[in-house]
């Protein structure tokens, strides 16, 4: 039976839709690594490596420490001052000697020009990402200690007084604590369902909080926190044990849910299972985002 011309486009439509979902991932995540690694690169790698060099060539230090390197540059060492003959006079002498500090002074602007383009061309490229990659381990060693959390502390209170930085900062470290420390993930219970903002529309979100006694003296029964939204934008509601719904969702795959506006669902490849509330059963609730399912435990 022949082809319709029509048959034939929606073949090829089709494989080059299932080529480019093969294909669309990879380079994602390509892209972001790329665009991370530049971020990293142009913002604070190449500044850290700029500084060195400047030192490298201004200093005493770093001119020793260049010249150790690349023995082959001891050309471009500064010129010493000559020592003045014996025979001069004291007022021979100091001129003797203003005149070589002015000699060197003429010449070390250039000298230090030359330095920095031979370092330019020989220094490593890669020495500036080690060397964030080290102050960043620096920073962290430091702010574990208690000097370095009071310090950050109260830099931070300092920061979100001022005018429209407090309104992006508090965000960004919430989201930024979430992807990298894993604390939230933590704190956050199990992902559930409640039926908001009314009856009949049902909003995902994650169990947190317990132990509101004024709301519970109110409504005459427990009540948990469960938190709707993303980790940079959301609100808490307070929903009835009875109305709180337990979803078959990891942690990792209700953020994607909610992030695509619910075209990503569960991963396909993850067993299914029966998540159980912390209310629902005597065993320690599982943890959230490891993938791993508290079922009801067999008669």
């Amino acid at each position: 039976m022949p082809y319709s011309a029509q048959d034939i486009v929606h073949t090829y439509k089709r494989v080059f839709l299932r080529g480019l979902a093969t294909l669309l991932p990879t380079l994602l995540t390509l892209w972001i690594v790329t665009a991370c690694y530049g971020f990293v690169t142009k913002w604070i790698a190449e500044p850290i490596a700029d500084g060195l060099k400047t030192q490298m060539v201004s200093t005493e230090l770093g001119n020793r420490i260049t010249f150790a390197v690349w023995t082959n540059l001891a050309f471009l060492a500064q010129s010493k001052i000559s020592p003045p003959p014996d025979e001069l006079s004291e007022a021979e002498r100091v001129r003797f000697e203003r005149a070589e500090h002015d000699r060197i002074q003429a010449v070390e602007a250039r000298r230090q020009e030359d330095l920095r383009q031979e370092i330019d061309a020989r220094f490593p490229k890669w020495v500036g990402f080690v060397l964030a990659v080290v102050a960043v381990f620096v920073v962290g060693f430091f702010i574990t200690s208690f000097l370095g959390t009071w310090s950050w502390g109260l830099m931070e209170s300092w920061v979100v007084r001022i005018p429209l930085v407090k309104n992006i900062y508090p965000g960004a470290k919430q989201l930024v604590s979430f992807f990298l420390s894993g604390d939230q993930a933590r704190s956050w219970q199990a992902v559930v369902a409640v039926e908001f903002p009314r009856q009949g529309l049902w909003s995902i979100g994650f169990l947190t909080s317990e132990n509101i006694p004024e709301i519970e003296a109110r409504c005459g029964e427990k009540v948990r926190g469960v938190y709707l939204g993303t980790p940079a934008a959301g609100q808490v509601v307070l929903a009835r044990e009875a109305e709180i719904v337990a979803i078959d969702m990891t942690v990792d795959e209700a953020l994607k849910f909610l992030m695509s506006g619910g075209v990503i669902g569960r991963d396909p490849n993850r067993e299914p299972g029966v998540w159980l509330l912390p209310w629902q059963t005597e065993d320690p609730p599982p943890e959230a985002g490891t993938g791993e399912t508290a079922r009801e435990p067999s008669d």
